[in-house]
């Protein structure tokens, strides 16, 4: 749980990013990319929602939003997806899909 009286060295990643995306949202800035590393891990359902909320806010901003994500209802409120799928990392992964949203679920791929 986040409090204010909580030290920045004591916040994970996941919750420093969080941190970070809660006050872009006051920012001024607009045109940036945000690249981002499964924001939603490890959340409630109801944060989750949250998160997407902030994210749509960023992408209408207008700004760039690229995330590697597992949550099916995030990648849902996705403009385009690319699925990179099993062997990624450093056994190098291929791109299985990737479009928009809509047509993806028309193809039946995994999302």
């Amino acid at each position: 749980m986040l409090s204010l009286s909580r030290s920045v060295a004591t916040l994970s990643n996941g919750e420093s990013q969080k941190v970070k995306l809660a006050r872009q949202l006051g920012s001024s800035l607009t045109e940036m990319i945000y690249i981002l590393d499964e924001p939603t891990a490890g959340l409630h359902a109801r944060d989750v929602e949250k998160v997407t909320e902030i994210l749509r806010k960023l992408v209408a901003k207008p700004n760039t939003v690229i995330a590697v994500e597992h949550n099916k209802n995030v990648m849902l409120n996705a403009d385009y997806i690319i699925d990179i799928g099993p062997g990624a990392g450093s056994y190098g992964g291929e791109i299985v899909a990737e479009g928009a949203v809509e047509k993806l679920k028309m193809q039946q791929t995994t999302i």
